[in-house]
């Protein structure tokens, strides 16, 4: 028991013995290593951005040292481009506390010329703006407006068979005796044809209705006697105007003491009258008195 006692005393501690230090110095050397290679790459990271701010400085002087120099060639002339004005600009303001008076005079003078320019560029592209619109509205009403022949083109396409039916036959009926206007489209309806289709008819037949109520009253003249007054009552009747029936009876023709003859002898022939009932008739019928009195004296009495 004794042996063993000393045996244990005599064994040493564990930071006694050599495997310790070195597992230790391993260790320490290991850290080292890892933190040198972490400050030499942040140090190559640091470098490059350097080196690549250093380059860009470089550049930027360059380019500086190209812009001073094309503005002390260009001093007069006026800027081109956006950038030329920005540093144009920037050189200016520069400058200004180095320019005498007369030199910022003629410098403004130079700004004010460059903003009237401007101005009146932009007053000319909106005149232009303003003729194009105008021009293009114009260009758009001649379209809209169809001419004469597009119309007559459009009419004749919408014509319905019924309507070119009924415009044949009102010719055929004006070609073989006279009607009115409201005459002929009351024989078209009484033909069966529309009203849309009969007034069609009249509108397109090419008919003058005064001339229709002369060729009338002749064709009763040569019938019959009549009075003036009496013939312009009997062509209103066949529903002719007022002013259609006295152009009719002004300018037929008629020798007034002459119908009041052949009305006056036509009266004769068919009954016995008196000189007055004759006259009494003749003026009912619309002759003056004194065509009354010219008929009656051409029968005898």
């Amino acid at each position: 028991m004794e042996d063993n006692k000393n045996n244990v005393g005599k064994k040493k501690s564990f930071f006694e013995r050599p495997a310790f230090w070195i597992v230790l110095f391993v260790v320490i050397i290991i850290c080292l290593a890892f933190k040198m290679s972490e400050d030499y790459e942040k140090n190559t990271i640091l470098g490059s951005a350097l080196a690549g701010n250093l380059d860009n400085i470089q550049n930027t002087e360059a380019k500086t040292n190209i812009i001073n120099s094309k503005n002390k060639n260009t001093n007069n002339a006026k800027p081109s481009s956006s950038n030329n004005t920005v540093e144009q600009k920037t050189n200016q303001n520069n400058s200004t506390s180095k320019q005498t008076p007369t030199e910022q005079t003629i410098t403004k003078n130079n700004s004010t010329t460059n903003q009237n320019n401007k101005q009146q560029d932009n007053n000319n592209q909106t005149e232009n703006k303003v003729t194009t619109q105008s021009n293009t509205q114009n260009n758009n009403e001649e379209k809209k407006q169809p001419t004469a022949q597009t119309q007559k083109e459009d009419t004749s396409s919408t014509v319905t068979l019924g309507e070119k039916n009924a415009l044949s036959k009102a010719k055929s009926y004006l070609s073989i005796m006279a009607f009115s206007k409201n005459g002929l489209k009351e024989q078209l309806k009484y033909d069966g044809f529309t009203d849309k289709e009969s007034s069609y008819a009249i509108n397109q037949c090419g008919a003058d209705w005064k001339e229709q109520s002369l060729k009338k009253a002749k064709e009763y003249l040569r019938v019959m006697a009549f009075s003036k007054k009496g013939l312009k009552d009997q062509l209103e009747y066949d529903k002719f105007t007022s002013d259609e029936a006295t152009y009719g009876s002004n300018n037929c023709g008629a020798n007034w003491n002459e119908q009041a003859a052949k009305k006056a002898k036509s009266y004769i022939d068919i009954m016995s009258f008196s000189k007055s009932k004759l006259i009494e008739q003749l003026e009912y019928d619309g002759f003056s008195s004194s065509e009354a009195e010219y008929g009656a004296k051409s029968v005898g009495y």
